[in-house]
Parts: C-alpha cells; sequence; structure tokens
C-alpha cells in the first residue's frame, strides 16, 4: 500500500514565469464540480439482503452489530461516520478522512481521504488541494486520487486538475493534469497519454470510446476513437465542448451537453426536434450515463409536447403528453394534452383509465417534487391525494380571472390498487405519506412524527421519528425513509430500524437539521 505523497509533477516543457496566465487559468486550477465533499452530506443506504454488517450508533459514535437476530457486536463505536455499507465491508470516517472497514475491523483502505467511493465494483479515494509548489499560489493545487480493489489492493495513483471516473460500466477513465491527459484502465493499467492539442481537443470518454473534436469554420467535427486509436465514428455538430457523442445506432446519436441537456442528431449532425432541455444554468450537472437507456422520454420543441423515442429513432409514443412518468411495476402514468390522466402499460395501453381529480388538480406535482420518485404502484399501491372542496385563487395578475386549488384543511392521502380501487383512506390531519416499500409506508401524523403503516393502514411502527432534509441550498431534498432488505434508514437519528421498529441506534437523538451532513 503507497502512502500519501505530495508529489512535484514537472512537464517536459517546464514551467516558466513568462508563462501566459490564461494558460495558467486554463489548465492549472482544478475543477471544483468534481464531488469531494459528497460524503458530508448523504449516506447511502444499505440493502439488508446483501450485507453482513449493521451500522450501530451509540451517542456521536457508530460501530457495526451481526446482520441477524442477535445483533451481536462486530465494531465497538469508534467511527465518526458511515457512509455506505457493502457486502465486503462499510465506508467509514474515523480521525483524518474515510476509508473501507471490513467485518473484523481491518482497514482495508486507510482512512485518509475526503471522499472514498465505489464506482464499478472499486473504490476511488480523493483529495483535494494538495499543493505543488513548483507553481505559483493561485494555481498550485490539484486533486490526488487513488484507486483500490475491493480487497484493498492498489491499483493505480493520479493528479489531476480536471478528470471523469469510471461512469457506471464504463471500464476506462480519464485525467488531466495541466496540458497532460491520461487514459487509464480499471484494472490499473496506463492505456494511453498525451498533451493538449488546440485543434484536435479531447472531450471525454463515452461508451469506452475516446471523443475529440476539431473546430471546422463555425461548427465542430467529433472523433470517436477505441483505445486502439482506431476510428469507429465521426459526426459533424454545430455544438463545441460536449460532454459526450453515443452513437445509438446507425443513424441517430446522442449529444450530452451542459446542465443536464441532452441533444439527437442524425449522421450528418442535422438536429433531431426533439431532446431534453434542463432550462437552468449551472444548478445541474448532466448524467453521463443518460445515453445507455434503451428508450428516452423526450420534448419535441416544436409541439411542446413529450413523446417517447428508441435508440434507432422510432416513436414509441406520440408527442402528445404533458407528462410521461417512467415506467414502475410494469405501469407508467401519464397526462394527455387535455389534462387527462392514467395509467398505461408497456405498450401504451390504457390500464387505469381517467382517474380521481387530485390528479387533475395538480397534486401528482407533490409527488413528483416531494417524493422524489416515479408516480406508481409500490408493492401493489399507489400513492393519491384528495380533497373535500376546493379554494378559489387569483390567476396571476390577469383581473377577474380565477382558478381552483386543494382546500389546505380538506386534503388527504389514500392508496389505490391496479384496478383503481381505493384500498386505504388517511385521516386528513395526517401531514405526510410516503410510497410503500416492503408492505410498510412512511407517514407523518398531526404532531410531526414520521412512523409506518401497514396495508390496512394501521400503525406498524409507531410515529416517533421525523423526517430531515438532505443536499445543500438552492436544491435541498426530504430524505424519505423505505425498508430495503428489512431495514430502513432514518435520517434525523442517524440510523436504521428494522421492520420490528427496533432501532439501531442508543443515547442523544443527533441534531440534522441545518448542517445537511451525513
Amino acid at each position: 500500500m503507497r502512502k500519501l505523497i505530495h508529489l512535484v509533477i514537472l512537464f517536459t516543457s517546464g514551467y516558466s514565469a513568462s508563462a501566459q496566465s490564461d494558460t495558467l487559468e486554463n489548465f492549472y486550477i482544478y475543477n471544483d464540480q468534481i464531488p469531494i465533499d459528497r460524503v458530508e452530506r448523504e449516506h447511502i443506504p444499505l440493502n439488508g439482503n446483501e450485507v453482513d454488517m449493521i451500522p450501530f450508533r451509540v451517542d456521536s459514535l457508530f460501530g457495526f452489530v451481526e446482520n441477524n437476530a442477535s445483533r451481536k457486536w462486530l465494531i465497538k463505536p469508534t467511527f465518526e461516520q458511515v457512509f455506505a455499507v457493502y457486502k465486503e465491508g462499510a465506508i467509514v470516517k474515523k480521525e483524518y478522512g474515510y476509508g473501507l472497514v471490513n467485518s473484523k475491523n481491518e482497514m482495508v483502505i486507510p482512512s485518509f481521504y475526503e471522499n472514498l467511493i465505489k464506482e464499478n465494483n472499486i473504490y476511488h479515494g480523493l483529495i483535494a488541494g494538495v499543493i505543488d509548489t513548483a507553481m505559483p499560489e493561485m494555481y498550485n493545487s490539484y486533486i490526488y486520487n487513488q484507486y483500490f480493489s475491493k480487497t484493498g489492493e492498489f491499483l493505480f495513483e493520479e493528479n489531476a486538475h480536471d478528470q471523469r471516473s469510471f461512469i457506471g460500466d464504463d471500464t476506462l477513465a480519464w485525467f488531466r493534469f495541466g496540458t497532460t491527459y491520461h487514459i487509464w484502465s480499471i484494472s490499473g493499467k496506463l492505456m494511453r497519454s498525451f498533451r493538449y492539442n488546440e485543434k484536435m481537443r479531447f472531450a471525454g470518454i463515452a461508451d469506452n470510446l475516446l471523443i475529440y473534436f476539431e473546430p471546422v469554420g463555425d461548427s465542430f467535427m467529433y472523433y470517436a476513437f477505441n483505445i486502439k486509436e482506431e476510428l469507429v465514428f465521426k459526426l459533424p455538430s454545430e455544438w463545441g465542448w460536449l460532454q459526450g457523442v453515443y452513437k445509438l445506432s446507425n443513424d441517430l446519436y446522442g449529444l450530452i451537453g451542459q446542465d443536464a441537456d441532452y441533444f439527437f442528431s442524425d449522421g450528418k449532425g442535422n438536429l433531431k426536434p426533439y431532446g431534453v432541455y434542463s432550462g437552468y444554468v449551472g444548478f445541474f450537472n448532466s448524467d453521463l450515463e443518460y445515453f445507455k437507456q434503451n428508450h428516452f422520454i423526450v420534448k419535441n420543441g416544436e409541439l411542446e409536447m413529450l413523446g417517447m423515442i428508441n435508440r434507432n429513432g422510432e416513436t414509441l409514443f406520440e408527442f402528445k403528453y404533458k407528462y410521461i412518468g417512467e415506467l414502475q411495476d410494469g405501469l407508467r402514468f401519464i397526462r394527455d394534452k387535455d389534462e387527462e390522466t392514467l395509467f398505461i402499460d408497456q405498450t401504451g395501453a390504457k390500464v387505469i383509465d381517467a382517474l380521481d381529480k387530485w390528479y387533475i388538480a395538480g397534486s401528482y406535482k407533490y409527488l413528483l417534487q416531494v417524493l422524489q420518485q416515479p408516480i406508481g404502484f409500490y408493492d401493489g399501491l399507489c400513492l393519491g391525494v384528495d380533497f373535500v372542496k376546493l379554494s378559489e385563487k387569483k390567476s396571476g395578475d390577469l383581473i377577474g380571472k380565477h382558478s381552483y386549488e386543494m382546500h389546505p384543511d380538506s386534503t388527504f392521502f389514500y392508496y389505490f390498487d391496479q384496478t383503481g380501487k381505493r384500498q386505504i383512506e388517511l385521516n386528513s390531519n395526517m401531514k405526510f405519506a410516503g410510497n410503500f416499500s416492503e408492505g410498510l409506508a412512511p407517514v407523518v401524523n398531526a404532531e410531526g412524527a414520521l412512523g409506518f403503516i401497514n396495508k390496512k393502514g394501521e400503525w406498524a411502527i409507531k410515529p416517533e421519528y421525523e423526517l430531515a432534509t438532505a443536499g445543500s441550498y438552492p436544491l435541498p431534498y426530504l430524505v424519505v425513509p423505505q425498508f430495503i432488505g428489512g431495514y430502513a434508514y432514518i435520517k434525523s437519528f442517524k440510523g436504521y430500524i428494522d421492520k420490528d421498529g427496533k432501532p439501531m441506534f442508543s443515547g442523544k437523538r443527533l441534531e440534522d437539521h441545518y448542517d445537511f451532513s451525513h
């Protein structure tokens, strides 16, 4: 195991005082969008069917117990945080940073990383702000990366100002330090090394292909090479600095833009009239795995309607919907141009026709925005919101124009099955309800306490917890617990409960409202 070393990197061209400051600004300031501090904000819930040990918190420290009824101690509480638990061990924080501990209390990856993430079945440790003393103060810090196997075997290390690690199932990753790029394989082999080229610029890796682009007049030509430097395809485009270019079929290409924007074009670079556009600048990062789907829910900019296409560009659903949900338990929730809401199956056939008025009133937005899960059936039941009466409200600045919204004192939650029949109705004083998982659903009562109900609508775990928030400004979100393999993570208490309601924590409750930590 190599120890962390603050390396001084000198390129063959050297650095001189006469170097242009714009060159330094372009190449020697590290990308602050790389998720260095992600572990300080969000715990990754474990799957009880896949792990051998369960975190157990005592006051402010965490240990681990056996994943069985005995709950015997495997590791007494010594860790400051637990970020994630896997079959081979848990990512924990102790003293200087994050590392990986196994069930024998062996630190198979030492705990000194600012972030330790599992990527494509290997572990990636990062430290930001490592100093390069050969550079001026404004440009002397970079990101230090080390990679390990699941058993802690060291694979390779890299220093970088920018990088994209092993995304999804890609087995190649790239790193740039100054003007030099390195391409590494997931097995720890350096595959390519090259310098920045003003004419043929490196864009990134997509489907294990190296993507370059070349300015050609007012447009660009993109080239995709395999690791053997063989040209796989080329594509003209009016867009520069794309984050990825994917060949989806013989005449359909996917283009990843900035800020969660995704475009489609034919092989001649002609843009399709549909795509996905976030409408925000600087708020969202693009998902570099987006074009690995088999179908795409996209918006036609000319029609202002949603439809769905496959990887061949064939239309699966016509562009006539205001909303198309993701497939959930075999069904898809949609909202058409006439505001009709219904569920359809994978072929587009109606399964549940013209749903209750709560959807039309717009409460489906609550389910999407608050729960951040597809509207649909979970454990055979779908969550709905109904109301007894409406409230009148003015519509914008239009004098004399009115619309209606649900009256806040008359709304209530309910659950219905795939025939459309209501199975559970909750009292109107319940403040919150979530989707079912493993036979239980989270519900918040009138006093603001969180518990879980069963499919009879009865309290299976009495309300004595609470919801908490994660993320950061301007996009915080509720962490709604769900059971995965017999355990649910209660963020406000920084610990798990089992399906009997037994807590995997003791001692004082940890305040968790304002710092968004863990």
